[in-house]
């Protein structure tokens, strides 16, 4: 089963100054998946498959 999470606007923020996300584009996880989404047409694309970029809505508390 597919989960998509939002991001905050916050994380949206910072992918748009990175120059990773246009202003026509929202962006949520789909499972591991960072995914960009053109709010008009729709067309999606993956922006982060590998963790590497660390946003707000990624970051976990560790217990140990």
């Amino acid at each position: 089963m597919n989960v998509r999470k939002s991001l905050s606007e916050r994380d949206l923020a910072v992918l748009r100054g990175r120059g990773l996300l246009a202003s026509d584009e929202t962006a949520y996880w789909l499972d591991d998946n960072l995914i960009a989404e053109n709010v008009f047409n729709h067309q999606q694309r993956v922006l982060d498959s590998t963790g590497t970029l660390m946003l707000e809505t990624k970051k976990r508390v560790l217990k140990g």
